[in-house]
């Protein structure tokens, strides 16, 4: 168990006592050089063996997928969903998840009601349930590669997550006034 940085788990408000590993969000250009970098098998060996200590955990979310959907070439865009999937990433909650969860929690502290925080990372099959209004089932866990595939060959399938996306954006800028 790692017991290192006990300062930044407090500074962040986590309960004392509890282990938190790092979070190390990659956007797609961060993901796309580690991706190209990892083809040199050195570096490839360093990067696992850095994921596999645990030290880090990479945190990726579901517009990674879409974005690596709207490349040309299929083969580079599995390839890139592929060393998604080999980080084992945990998943970013959508925008308007997160603040669902803020907004919850918020009014349980104010209420004085004892609750366990929820994760805003999560399983890709979890984040997944998340984005489409449901819970996290069996159906969703499905390799990042399908999801690429299925989106390159299929563009109009998309129309789901971009009237979600849509509709967490409109959520978004309503919320704020």
């Amino acid at each position: 168990m790692h017991k290192e940085w006990p300062h930044a788990t407090e500074s962040l408000g986590h309960p004392p006592g509890k282990t938190y590993m790092p979070l190390t969000y990659l956007d797609q250009v961060a993901l796309l050089k580690l991706g190209y970098s990892a083809k040199d098998d050195g570096f490839r060996a360093s990067v696992n063996a850095v994921i596999a200590s645990g030290l880090v955990t990479v945190v990726v979310s579901s517009w990674h997928l879409v974005e690596t959907a709207h490349k040309t070439n299929l083969q580079k865009a599995i390839a890139l969903a592929e060393f998604i999937d080999s980080l084992n990433p945990m998943w970013l909650l959508e925008r308007l998840n997160i603040m669902k969860l803020d907004v919850e929690e918020d009014f349980y502290r104010f209420a004085n009601v004892d609750f366990e925080p929820m994760p805003r990372v999560t399983t890709r099959s979890a984040a997944i349930g998340s984005l489409l209004g449901e819970r996290d089932s069996p159906r969703y866990d499905i390799p990042s590669r399908d999801f690429v595939r299925q989106w390159i060959e299929r563009p109009d399938q998309t129309a789901v997550l971009d009237r979600s996306y849509r509709g967490n954006a409109e959520a978004l800028t309503w919320a704020r006034g």
